[in-house]
């Protein structure tokens, strides 16, 4: 580059392209950064243990739902002549 040259746009911002490996998102295939939780473009987790808001242990569901059916139990009583 000579003095009176005004530098290359490549020469001002460097992004470090080389700096971010990326990898193909499993769901939609599009190209991710490496350490990425999630693909921007499908939404979709990369894996199960970034996934935020994981379903409850299966003994509160159950647990929740004995509950439901002792209450309603314990409402409908009266009403069959059970009491």
């Amino acid at each position: 580059m000579r003095d009176d040259e005004s530098p290359d746009y490549d020469e001002v911002f460097d992004f470090g392209e080389d700096e971010y490996e990326t990898i193909d998102c499993p769901h939609c295939g599009s190209a991710i950064y490496e350490d990425a939780p999630a693909c921007p473009h499908c939404g979709n987790y990369l894996t199960d243990s970034d996934r935020v808001g994981r379903t409850q242990p299966l003994w509160v569901i159950l647990t929740a739902i004995l509950l439901l059916m002792i209450f309603v139990y314990a409402l409908v009583r009266p009403f069959l002549g059970l009491v």
